[in-house]
């Protein structure tokens, strides 16, 4: 009893938990969500978060992913967290900025800017407090943070369906309010201080030459894979592209282990390598074995059972899509079978590698998408997302095997 209990104290353990945890509220707002609000307001969120995960990519680029390969113990310093913090601000503010001039020039969103902008702020500050935390080994306060983010939330949903309130701007705005306790507390543990700016000339240096390629990645990862479901909007409905959203949400409990890999197998492994190719080689295998075999039980539920659970989750309103699972089920197979090879690629700092895998991948969607959403729906968006994750395995395998860095050898 002892044993397990020191188990489930264990850092890794404590990953899984707050993943888990962190997973698990994002799939039972957006399945909550999807049955409380009209299709069409669903369809809106959904459209809404698919860009807000643009910004998120794109800012993890910029700011966290070179800080989670970083090896020199100068970025181990107070004054590189505060760096840190005061970039990703900024960053925010330029996404709002963005967002504002998008609605006031090009098109009007309808909604209220303001709760639309704290819930920009919220949601992209809450992440970067989780990866910052996670890379820095700091476990048990992003799990903290997130306990509280689940009180918070759930609190809001109860009063969201006790009110009966399906207004958009009412709903956001709750949503935007479960946040902000959470990131009170991810910041008071942050101990921010600006008077600590020594060496933020270097950091810049450091960020702008690591995430150059990444920076691009992240917009070509983004294009790579939403412009198949964005291009479901124009060719078929709007409607369509909430409830393949929807099918991405339920399969986005899966992403506990994805998230694993990029907060906390991936820094681990970038200090093993530093200090042993075997031991980061081996350490990978070991992690990616595990992973796979959990993977291949859970997705062999649900191709098996997909009409079943797809009337559990969204009842009858989207039960004509239950047939997407099987073909999501297949896509995520890949992902997790091909996933060391990423993890290698980022390891190795290989980004100008990592950039080219992306950008062939988004040349296929870009050439593909209107024939295949135009002509075969819904089951081209699933066979081009396929393709496109083949072409970059390959791709990546192919030049790890050109710098004699052989993962299953």
């Amino acid at each position: 009893m002892k044993t397990l209990f020191n188990m489930l104290k264990s850092s890794q353990s404590l990953v899984l938990f707050d993943q888990a945890i962190f997973s698990g509220l994002n799939f039972s707002l957006t399945l909550f969500l999807a049955k409380f609000l009209t299709i069409h307001d669903f369809s809106f969120y959904a459209t809404i978060i698919l860009f807000t995960y643009l910004a998120i990519s794109f800012g993890n680029a910029l700011i966290l992913q070179p800080f989670q390969v970083a090896k020199d113990l100068i970025f181990q310093c107070k004054s590189y967290t505060n760096f840190l913090f005061i970039v990703q601000i900024l960053f925010i503010a330029i996404v709002i900025i963005v967002v504002f001039v998008i609605d006031l020039l090009f098109y009007k969103l309808g909604l209220n800017l303001f709760i639309l902008f704290g819930f920009l702020f919220s949601v992209l500050l809450h992440d970067f407090f989780r990866k910052y935390y996670l890379a820095s080994n700091k476990i048990k306060i992003i799990f903290i943070a997130d306990c509280v983010l689940a009180i918070t939330q759930v609190f809001g949903i109860i009063l969201l369906y006790v009110s009966h309130v399906t207004d958009f701007n009412f709903v956001l705005f709750i949503v935007f309010l479960s946040y902000l306790i959470s990131i009170g507390y991810s910041f008071f543990k942050f101990d921010f201080s600006a008077k600590n700016n020594s060496n933020w000339r270097h950091y810049f240096l450091y960020h702008k030459l690591e995430s150059f390629w990444l920076g691009l990645v992240s917009l070509i990862q983004w294009g790579s894979g939403n412009l198949f479901v964005i291009s479901l909007g124009l060719f078929v409905s709007i409607e369509a592209l909430g409830a393949f959203r929807l099918i991405q949400s339920m399969f986005g409990v899966l992403n506990i282990l994805f998230q694993t890999f990029e907060n906390y197998v991936l820094p681990k492994a970038s200090k093993l390598y530093s200090s042993s190719v075997i031991e980061s080689k081996v350490y990978l295998r070991s992690i990616s074995i595990q992973s796979i075999v959990i993977i291949g039980i859970m997705l062999l539920v649900l191709f098996i059972s997909s009409n079943k659970i797809m009337y559990v989750f969204s009842g009858d309103k989207y039960i004509q899509y239950s047939y997407l699972i099987k073909g999501m089920c297949v896509l995520y197979f890949i992902l997790f079978v091909g996933y060391p090879i990423r993890l290698s690629i980022r390891m190795l700092l290989l980004n100008k590698l990592f950039f080219n895998g992306y950008l062939i991948s988004f040349l296929f969607s870009s050439v593909g998408f209107y024939f295949l959403v135009k002509y075969y729906h819904m089951n081209g968006v699933i066979f081009g997302l396929i393709i496109n994750q083949l072409i970059m395995l390959i791709y990546w395998n192919h030049q790890l095997h050109k710098k004699n860095f052989y993962l299953w050898k």
